[in-house]
């Protein structure tokens, strides 16, 4: 899932890609299992370009992406329960 952050860290708005569901508890993900990522920061602008160039860079795997700010349960939930993958550093922070 490393071509996951990579890919979705590269469009600057995305501040934070969480991995949840399946791919995150151990002998619940299966081969015919899909890939729950969840970004932040995506403005709708770029959702579906995030969206196919994970989808580009994970051949073979079904990618169900969604906007961590869908609702706040949701955001409580993946923010509780799943895996963050990708941060963006704030390269003007002092520090």
């Amino acid at each position: 899932m490393d071509a996951v952050a990579r890919v979705a860290g590269g469009f600057p708005a995305v501040k934070r890609i969480y991995l949840f569901g399946s791919v995150t508890r151990p002998n619940a993900f299966r081969a015919d299992s899909d890939v729950d990522v969840a970004v932040e920061g995506a403005g709708a602008a770029d959702y579906f370009a995030i969206w196919r160039a994970i989808e580009e860079a994970a051949p073979g795997w079904t990618i169900d992406l969604r906007d961590i700010g869908d609702s706040l349960e949701f955001t409580r939930r993946v923010r509780a329960t799943g895996k963050m993958i990708y941060e963006r550093v704030d390269q003007t922070a002092e520090g």
